[in-house]
């Protein structure tokens, strides 16, 4: 049967129950529907919200002043903790050492820049639809400004007694300010709300977007002269310890956080909603059931819409025990980008890449290096390319011809007469591009762009010889590629520039990260400054966005069944007969 029940905090609108065989009504929802029964006709049960509550929102009323104290104090102590941390020059936190590095970079104070990146990530949170609040906006504005501050009047530490008593001070400084703002409850920083939005639409854990995250800003920081040492050590290993203390004794007492969905001792009317916002609108198509799609867990009452999601209750017919909702996060995952295979990449995978033409022997990217991996059976080889100051190709990697040549001078600077005369290793002239083209008609020629000036000649030899097929164009410049790219359309292939490959292996963890479409590989080194870069996630999702995988430069014969291994797409080597042999063991030579 229909029974009304007046739940006691929700007094203005009754809560329709049906009652089916086996399940018990709850304590509370009993008391209720009998306090319903009992009142007089035409009046509405009394209200949990009446004079006994009004104290207690006096009482929070009256803590909002010792909020906002906390959180100014929390926020101008933490940027005069940071402060410290630069004067004692043993390190910084993460974030400023990044921010130091764009101090150093755009001449700005540093506080000036914590005011601007903080601006920048706060625009961040509109494409993941997080909320600032007060606490979010004075974060921008108050740190930057308390470390100038706390610079002007600090000097640097003069003595490493100094130096490390500086950095004591700063961390535990920035623990105790950690927890002063965190413990006012007004809002997230702009960082962390960027972890938090990430988190929430990625669906990945909070540990793994923070580490990312931190990596990311650390190594950028560094990249442009950032501070890094025992300060960044310390503060990793001291800062969550002193923040959790922090918050213990900054706690301010508050209301207990609110339950959301049903609360307890409520039951839900089949096809009632526990969270009204989230119904569906009528009439929109639902996604089918698959992969990705939510699932819907177990109903109260016989027989519920299939098409409203209901919290599990467990007990037998005890519905006052919530014990879990559906998780509303959206876990997307990448879907695959089918591309068709360029004919510069028709070979049985793996692909055996001669590295300059095999460079162990000192004659790298000469025509004597190329010939000889071509005699053992090498059809791909990889190069680079400069032009002379009268815009002639040159296949050469460095800038300048002193390290492997016996003569010296930067190739741009120099006219190819000066240039041919120069020899590798004292021995072999260095040759053009356009003429190892006609040396080598059944080659295929993966090309490094060294240098601006070599992307035009590049793309015009590559139309002229009409090589599309027998060249791929790479660059750590991804702008470089990009107008490469745009040059010569679609015909030529490219692989990816840095950038891409970082996009890459943000999104084989499965952070969303802009890739450049064009690309038919990524050609990345197996690991980077102690970070590796290829692995099975990497090489997975490279696979399912049709992207091949080549690792460059390989020459340890057990790096190289290990790369294999993981599937990789092909390995560029120094040592000919080394790769050849690992190949022919797996019978993947030919």
């Amino acid at each position: 049967m229909d029974d009304i029940h007046w739940h006691p905090r929700e007094c203005h609108r009754p809560v329709h129950h049906t009652t089916a065989p086996g399940v018990a009504l709850s304590r509370s929802s009993s008391q209720a529907a009998a306090s319903q029964a009992a009142a007089p006709a035409g009046r509405a049960p009394r209200s949990g919200r009446g004079r006994a509550s009004r104290p207690r929102r006096g009482r929070a009323s009256r803590r909002i002043p010792r909020r906002l104290s906390q959180l100014v104090a929390g926020l101008l102590l933490y940027g005069a903790s940071s402060a410290l941390l630069v004067r004692s020059g043993l390190g910084l936190e993460p974030w400023n050492v990044l921010h130091q590095g764009l101090s150093k970079l755009t001449g700005l104070s540093i506080g000036t820049v914590v005011t601007i990146m903080g601006g920048v990530v706060l625009l961040l949170w509109i494409p993941l639809r997080q909320k600032p609040g007060l606490g979010t906006v004075a974060n921008v504005l108050l740190i930057g400004a308390a470390m100038d501050a706390t610079l002007a009047v600090v000097p640097d530490a003069g003595n490493p007694a100094a130096r490390v008593a500086l950095m004591i001070a700063g961390v535990v400084l920035n623990g105790l300010a950690t927890g002063l703002y965190i413990a006012a409850r007004f809002g997230p920083g702009p960082r962390d709300g960027l972890m938090t939005g990430l988190h929430r639409v990625t669906g990945r854990s909070i540990r793994l977007i923070r580490t990312l995250l931190e990596l990311v800003v650390v190594a950028t920081g560094f990249l442009l002269g950032g501070s890094l040492g025992i300060g960044t050590i310390v503060y990793a290993l001291a800062i969550g310890p002193l923040a959790q203390l922090a918050l213990r004794l900054c706690a301010i007492p508050g209301e207990p956080p609110r339950r959301r969905g049903p609360r307890p001792g409520r039951l839900l009317r089949p096809g009632t909603h526990p969270h009204p916002r989230a119904r569906p609108r009528p009439g929109r198509r639902r996604r089918p059931p698959g992969r990705g799609a939510r699932r819907h867990p177990r109903h109260l009452g016989p027989d519920p819409p299939q098409h409203h999601r209901h919290p599990e209750v467990t007990g037998s017919g005890d519905t006052s025990a919530v014990t879990r909702l559906p998780d509303p996060t959206p876990r997307p995952r990448p879907r695959p980008l089918p591309r068709p295979r360029h004919p510069y990449l028709d070979h049985p995978s793996p692909i055996p890449f001669a590295h300059r033409g095999g460079a162990a022997d000192g004659l790298e990217n000469t025509a004597a290096a190329f010939r000889r991996a071509a005699d053992a059976g090498y059809r791909y080889f990889e190069t680079d390319v400069h032009t002379t100051a009268d815009g002639r190709l040159v296949a050469f990697h460095d800038p300048t011809l002193d390290r492997v040549t016996d003569a010296r001078g930067r190739i741009a600077r120099l006219p190819w007469s000066a240039v041919r005369r120069a020899r590798v290793a004292g021995r072999e002239p260095l040759p053009l591009f356009e003429e190892l083209l006609e040396e080598f008609p059944d080659a295929r020629w993966n090309v490094d762009l060294k240098a601006e000036s070599a992307l035009e000649p590049l793309v015009s030899l590559v139309r002229r010889a009409n090589a599309w097929d027998r060249v791929c164009v790479g660059s750590f410049n991804e702008g470089r590629v990009a107008r490469a790219r745009r040059a010569a359309g679609e015909r030529l292939a490219t692989s990816f520039g840095v950038r891409g490959v970082v996009g890459l292996r943000l999104r084989s963890y499965g952070i969303p990260a802009a890739l450049r479409a064009g690309a038919v590989a990524a050609q990345v080194p197996e690991a980077q400054g102690g970070v590796r870069v290829v692995d099975r996630r990497f090489v997975r999702e490279a696979h399912a966005r049709g992207l091949q995988v080549h690792v460059w430069t390989v020459n340890d014969p057990a790096r190289m069944e290990a790369l294999l291994d993981l599937g990789v797409d092909g390995i560029m080597t120094d040592h000919l007969e080394t790769l050849r042999t690992v190949l022919t063991g797996r019978g993947a030579w030919g």
